[in-house]
């Protein structure tokens, strides 16, 4: 995850820098700092505040003098949204971040990375030297984030199944257009999940040996996974920690051995009360990625469809087509929500252990 982070800000700071020196600004309020609230009762006053040609707009916080991070990082996310408060609808994309300080502590480095990771935001920290001119280097903030890559396998995924019963007339004209049906069921999770930060994917199965008219037996059957936060422990690392957040994640980690999150649950819930709509649904039980793969072993099932969300998604479809190039990409007809394809990238993932 830092290494896509840190792959993100070098292309942040790039565009960012482009931009300022490709391109004429004109500074909102002119020389003089303005009030930018909306109701003219805060006082909301950022250092510089300009747009370019293509009304995208740049927030310049200069963090000088006695202001603090906590200041600093407060100011920004207030300036972002009474700019969106001004323009609603505005994409968090085209508001971009000029930081210029001369250090970056913990606090600041980490909102910055919060900034790039959860909400999109692009950002560029400059840092102010002095020797007989004033000198503005970049700034990388990841250099204060300790490195805590961990693998993935097959352990780090909870995957919930819902079974699609046969129930009537509703089934099977839902069974004809099927991949219909999964359209829309999987842009469920999807939206969802992108917007709380998770990370997963889900796929749909066939039971080849059901018809449409088998009510005791599922024709289609989706399965839901996510990255389960707590299976990427370490469990000698985390008890060797002192901090008192360490302490009792690890208590966490002892005292129950699913520690599933609240949202998969909202996810899942989401889509079987679609499903019901056409299929008499039943969720089975929660398991490892692991745990479900050997389960299915021996089961007259096959893959039909899939798709994947988050970080995770931008992975797998960076190592389905990253490859590839113009001719190849259509020579190989690579094609990340199909199965073969998928469950391979899957596969390489699991045995480098890379994310």
């Amino acid at each position: 995850m830092i290494k896509i982070l840190r792959d993100r800000y070098a292309k942040s700071a790039l565009w960012i820098y482009r931009k300022l020196s490709e391109e004429i600004m004109s500074i909102i309020g002119g020389e003089n700092t303005s009030n930018i609230s909306l109701n003219g009762v805060e006082r909301l006053y950022p250092d510089i505040l300009a747009h370019n040609e293509e009304r995208n707009f740049f927030l310049f916080e200069l963090k000088v003098g006695s202001k603090t991070e906590r200041e600093a990082i407060t100011e920004i996310f207030v300036y972002i949204f009474e700019v969106r408060n001004h323009l609603p609808g505005l994409n968090i994309g085209e508001i971009s971040i000029i930081i210029i300080s001369e250090s970056f502590g913990v606090l600041l480095s980490h909102a910055v990375m919060q900034l790039i990771g959860f909400y999109g935001v692009k950002v560029i920290c400059l840092r102010a030297r002095r020797h007989q001119e004033l000198i503005l280097e970049l700034y990388n903030p990841s250099e204060v984030i300790t490195d805590n890559e961990v693998p993935l396998s097959k352990e780090s995924f909870s995957t919930c199944s819902l079974v699609l019963y046969h129930s009537g007339q509703r089934s099977r004209r839902a069974n004809q257009d099927i991949m219909k049906v999964f359209n829309v069921a999987e842009g469920m999770p999807l939206e969802r999940a992108n917007q709380l930060g998770s990370n997963g994917f889900l796929v749909l199965y066939r039971n080849s040996l059901s018809d449409d008219w088998d009510g005791c037996v599922a024709r289609f059957y989706i399965t839901i996974a996510i990255i389960n936060p707590f299976k990427l422990l370490d469990e000698l690392m985390l008890g060797a920690r002192t901090t008192p957040l360490a302490k009792r994640l690890y208590e966490m980690y002892l005292e129950e051995s699913d520690h599933l999150q609240n949202h998969f649950g909202e996810i899942v819930e989401e889509c079987e009360d679609f499903l019901g709509k056409f299929y008499n649904v039943s969720r089975e039980t929660y398991a490892s990625y692991d745990m479900f793969e050997r389960s299915v072993v021996g089961w007259d099932s096959y893959a039909l469809r899939c798709n994947s969300w988050g970080e995770f998604g931008r992975f797998v479809r960076g190592i389905t087509y990253g490859g590839s190039n113009a001719y190849g990409f259509f020579d190989s007809e690579r094609d990340h929500t199909d199965p073969i394809d998928f469950f391979e990238t899957l596969n390489n993932i699991f045995e480098c252990g890379a994310y």
